[in-house]
């Protein structure tokens, strides 16, 4: 996805994610434990997880911070006005919000949709 969208000068293989923070791209969670989807998560997960995300934005400042999935942010920032592309208040101050779809199988969205959603993340790259 990434590469497809141009965010990254070639695909990478899963076992180089470490190198993707050289070019700017990290990765975290909202919580550690996988599920499918964001509403396998409970309350208390969510609000534990959304407490240490807010932190560390805090501490290291990106410049954006891109949520795979339109249910992730609603519990990140426990509303439900959300939108695809850059939110117009961010978590974080001076950290931009951008919502992208879940690139996940269960996405019913089409490749392309999806990579156009992940090109609006290029201006935060330069």
């Amino acid at each position: 996805m990434l590469w497809a969208a141009g965010l990254t000068d070639r695909l990478y293989r899963p076992e180089e994610g470490g190198e993707l923070l050289e070019l700017g791209l990290g990765f975290t969670n909202l919580v550690s434990r996988p599920t499918r989807r964001a509403d396998e998560l409970t309350r208390e997960e969510a609000r534990a997880g959304a407490l240490s995300l807010r932190a560390t934005l805090e501490r290291f400042r990106p410049q954006a911070v891109a949520y795979t999935g339109i249910g992730v942010y609603r519990l990140f920032r426990a509303t439900s006005r959300v939108s695809w592309g850059a939110q117009r208040e961010p978590a974080v101050p001076g950290v931009a919000d951008v919502v992208v779809p879940s690139p996940s199988g269960l996405n019913r969205m089409r490749f392309e949709e999806l990579v156009e959603h992940y090109r609006g993340l290029r201006p935060f790259l330069a």
